[in-house]
């Protein structure tokens, strides 16, 4: 059969960039599946900036624009993307520092629940030079799920590092980067392979995961 289609990029939104003053800016956009994906302001204070809201956390690196399903970028197949979240980040020059909204899986244990104590942290930072760049990106993630079946408790913890870099020749560039890291399916990163840990009875499996990406193009 031939059906004919019409609709919306799954990640259609409008938002808007404001300007308060040269102190205050903040943002939002509007999705196509009635959600908040920005909401957030941020208060220049001189040394540094604090910003308070919903907008992409440290760990997103957009190295490529590719465009098949739905807007991949190849985000899940080695790149670094772990979305936007409730966060509260401090930035001072190249370096930022974020207490972002956790996150948890009960990893498909049945009737299991979890406990979280504290934020998830990530921080970054870039170096610029005359036609190259260099970012370094990390984030931990932890919590508690207890199996009632077993009655024991597992700390799942979660962590991601990446190195990025990029050059420019003109109207050419090259870029790329590497991440590794633990149990990143309940940190919260985008990834298509299994990144979840195994709960086997009264032992947790922890599951190891890493990508690369490189990228080149040239702009016309």
């Amino acid at each position: 059969t031939t059906t004919f289609d019409e609709s919306l990029q799954g990640n259609s939104r409008f938002g808007a960039n404001v300007k308060v003053s040269d102190e205050l800016t903040a943002g939002f956009e509007y999705g196509t599946g009635v959600n908040v994906r920005k909401l957030y302001g941020e208060w220049d204070f001189g040394t540094g900036k604090f910003l308070v809201g919903q907008t992409y956390t440290p760990l997103n690196w957009f190295y490529s624009n590719q465009v098949y399903a739905g807007d991949e970028d190849l985000l899940s197949y080695g790149g670094v993307y772990n979305g936007r979240a409730p966060m509260l980040q401090l930035t001072f020059g190249n370096f930022k520092i974020a207490a972002v909204s956790p996150k948890s899986e009960t990893l498909s244990v049945a009737n299991a629940t979890t406990e979280t104590t504290m934020p998830k942290i990530e921080a970054y930072y870039r170096l610029n030079f005359n036609n190259t760049f260099v970012e370094v990106a990390g984030g931990y993630n932890t919590y508690s799920l207890n199996d009632p079946s077993t009655g024991v408790e597992h700390d799942i913890d979660s962590y991601v590092g990446a190195l990025g870099c990029g050059v420019n020749f003109d109207r050419y560039y090259l870029q790329g980067n590497i991440f590794f890291g633990q149990n990143i399916g309940p940190y919260g990163m985008l990834n298509a392979p299994d990144n979840d840990p195994i709960v086997s009875g009264t032992t947790l499996v922890d599951n190891d995961a890493y990508g690369v990406i490189i990228v080149a193009g040239a702009k016309i």
